[in-house]
């Protein structure tokens, strides 16, 4: 009993280390390192989750460590352009759980779809299945405070939200509504290279002579 409560003690301390070291090493982009010690951590979690009496916040608590690493496997794949092998991580992970995903998901949807089939309608709907996630979880995915390309794919969601309604693909045409997702992703994202894309598409919006917004 007492092997087994060891285990269990030190692959938590274990899992909880290597997340914030694999947080570290992705302020540098080190994503040899990232993958390496990702790999260790499922490896760990799974023997963990063969332990039939975990206890409920033990169990949500290694899941995390899990999806955290299946998520950081699927951001090294996308890297890569490998879309195919990043959906194949994304989709072991429950958003529920690990709501940080959901951006990525819909990224790797539109992107492999486009690569195997010439129906962009079909990449956009994909894409926005998983942002419409995002727009229900916003709060909880900056709970887990995206860095680096992490902030960028949640701009490109805010961005590619705003130019859906915008544009009326699929949804009332509306630049209030567009106008909106611009500035929700600006007041939230804090780095420069995520911000730049939104605040220049806001830049765009004007007020018209008689009220009401105009795209320029």
């Amino acid at each position: 009993m007492d092997s087994k409560n060891d285990f269990i003690q030190s692959s938590r301390a274990f899992i909880s280390s290597s997340v914030a070291s694999v947080t570290m090493h992705r302020l540098y982009n080190d994503w040899e390192y990232i993958t390496n010690s990702c790999s260790q951590i499922v490896d760990t979690v799974n023997k963990l989750l063969d332990i039939d009496d975990l206890s409920s916040d033990t169990k949500y608590e290694v899941l995390r460590g899990l999806y955290f690493a299946l998520h950081n496997l699927a951001l090294s794949s996308y890297l890569d352009d490998d879309y195919a092998s990043a959906l194949q991580y994304l989709d072991l992970i429950n958003l529920n759980v690990f709501p940080l995903s959901a951006p990525l998901v819909g990224r790797c949807k539109q992107l492999y779809i486009s690569s195997i089939t010439d129906d962009s309608e079909q990449a956009w709907k994909a894409m926005l299945e998983s942002y419409r996630f995002f727009d229900e979880h916003e709060d909880e995915v900056f709970a887990d405070n995206p860095i680096g390309i992490d902030q960028l794919l949640i701009s490109r969601a805010y961005f590619n939200y705003s130019l859906t309604y915008r544009q009326g693909l699929g949804v009332p045409r509306s630049l209030e509504t567009a106008q909106r997702y611009l500035q929700r992703g600006i007041s939230r994202l804090d780095q420069e290279d995520a911000l730049k894309p939104l605040q220049d598409e806001l830049s765009h919006y004007r007020t018209g002579f008689f009220g009401g917004l105009k795209y320029v």
